[in-house]
């Protein structure tokens, strides 16, 4: 919705993009970080969490951007699936897609996990 209003409002359709997958990126992690808050009854307040929150922001909005980007710049990705079976190649480029969308936040977990 805010990508529409953008786009609307003559904002160039990059620009408009990114401004979309970080707003969903926002309320996604929101969602989440509340109700992950919530569930432990313990909310830490400070720099550190502050940064990791951030970074788990920028991990979201990457995976946003990497997974809406083949559409956005003409390129199918998936070769028309699911009207047709998806080929060897095309089931080979949706599967790195996938991967360069959730490496960063594979990435943000392999460290925290190390960490605690």
């Amino acid at each position: 919705m805010a990508a529409i209003m953008a786009f609307i409002r003559n904002t160039p359709l990059p620009v408009a993009f990114a401004f979309g997958a970080l707003t969903s990126a926002i309320v996604c992690g929101l969602a989440l970080g509340l109700g992950s808050a919530l569930a432990r009854w313990q909310v830490a307040i400070g720099w550190r969490p502050l940064g990791r929150a951030l970074l788990s922001l920028a991990a979201l909005s990457w995976g946003a951007l990497v997974l809406g980007a083949p559409r956005a710049l003409g390129i199918d990705v998936t070769a028309g699936w699911p009207g047709t079976p998806l080929t060897a190649p095309a089931a080979a480029a949706a599967g790195a897609v996938v991967v360069a969308a959730l490496l960063p936040h594979a990435l943000l977990a392999r460290t925290r996990a190390a960490v605690a």
